[in-house]
């Protein structure tokens, strides 16, 4: 048999796009424990992102606003990873991190982006949300690392 490490493959995709899409968040979930996502509003500009997963640990959702999708990625991110491997916990008021001395967060009550995905992707659970609204400036992070 020949050697498959420089063998290219492609997938024929029957399924819908969306349902293609639920099993590559399902999937970051299982790697990662969480999924990050992001959304470009119709009107005005900016990028909404989200976190999906964190609720496994009892932790509510967090999201959250960039001019650039970096931008959020890198944040929610850096959230994300202080609640799955750190063991910290947000709630509504100020927090730190090692990166960031002041995170201001508060409980929000809204229908967010693909809402109807993140009820499918957690079975029906409704979480609880969190918006984190400073910092603003996110140029320390990297969302690739």
């Amino acid at each position: 048999m020949e050697d498959l490490v420089e063998i290219q493959c492609g997938l024929y995709r029957g399924m819908p796009e969306d349902m293609s899409f639920r099993i590559q968040v399902l999937g970051e979930i299982d790697y990662c424990g969480y999924a990050l996502l992001a959304c470009r509003p119709q009107t005005g500009r900016g990028v909404v992102g989200l976190t999906v997963g964190l609720s496994s640990v009892g932790h509510p959702e967090i999201i959250s606003a960039a001019d650039r999708e970096q931008d959020v990625f890198a944040l929610l991110k850096h959230l994300a990873q202080q609640v799955m491997v750190n063991n910290q916990s947000f709630a509504a008021g100020k927090h730190s991190t090692a990166l960031f001395n002041e995170l201001v967060f508060a409980k929000v009550s809204i229908e967010v982006p693909m809402a109807a995905l993140i009820h499918d992707v957690l079975d029906g659970f409704e979480p609880d949300w969190l918006i984190c609204k400073k910092p603003l400036d996110t140029s320390r992070l990297d969302w690739t690392a």
